[in-house]
């Protein structure tokens, strides 16, 4: 696996976007976690996208469905990868995902993901896309986390959730997972959740979107 470099001169940093294997993904999550748990960090942002497709379990889910072990993209099996990060289960293929290290804040979990939601909020707003919080009470036991929108995720104007998100805190230290579904292949997801898919975004180009991002998670966390 390929090394991260991390210096204390580099207290804030933003990782470009990345493609590869889920495994990978989730170690280089768990690195920038380990390196804000040893004061090497003051915190990361990143987006990534998943190569080659997988299903990705939460860090708490033991009951999946038994065709998932089976369900195949461009004729190969979709790979089912383990999340630190709790939440259900999501599929990644069409979507872009983010993480976000910093350390916990005050006002607890629900602020945490006040700040979250409001960057996304904002940042989707100027590109053209708006968005608003779900509202569906939070529970536990769902295996498909697209399949309902808590407080803590974000919809489109046509009630679609577009956005999930779930934590991982150690210690002061708070890693946010998150998917964006932009354009899912419909058929893949029929096979793999047995529903239709949301329709596909229309979104400036993927370097836009990661692009004004990046630049303005600044404005809503402590990136100094």
């Amino acid at each position: 696996m390929r090394a991260i470099s991390l210096t204390s001169s580099a207290p804030w940093i933003c990782l470009p976007l990345a493609v590869d294997s889920g495994q990978q993904q989730m170690h280089t999550d768990l690195e920038l976690l380990r390196a804000h748990q040893r004061g090497e960090i003051r915190g990361a942002v990143r987006f990534y996208r998943w190569q080659p497709a997988a299903v990705s379990l939460g860090y708490h889910q033991h009951h999946w469905p038994v065709h998932w072990a089976h369900c195949r993209y461009q004729g190969q099996l979709l790979e089912l990868v383990r999340r630190p990060s709790g939440g259900g289960a999501v599929l990644h293929q069409g979507d872009l995902c983010y993480t976000l290290v910093m350390g916990i804040v005050p006002g607890g979990y629900r602020h945490q993901y006040q700040r979250l939601n409001t960057w996304l909020i904002q940042g989707w707003q100027a590109l053209g896309v708006p968005l608003s919080l779900g509202e569906c009470p939070a529970g536990r036991g769902q295996t498909h986390c697209f399949a309902q929108a808590t407080p803590a995720d974000l919809v489109t104007g046509t009630g679609h959730k577009f956005i999930g998100s779930a934590q991982l805190r150690r210690g002061y230290s708070v890693l946010h997972q998150g998917s964006m579904q932009l354009a899912p292949d419909p058929e893949l997801w029929n096979q793999v959740f047995a529903s239709p898919a949301a329709p596909p975004m229309r979104i400036p180009s993927l370097r836009d979107v990661v692009a004004h991002l990046t630049a303005t998670v600044g404005d809503y966390f402590d990136v100094t």
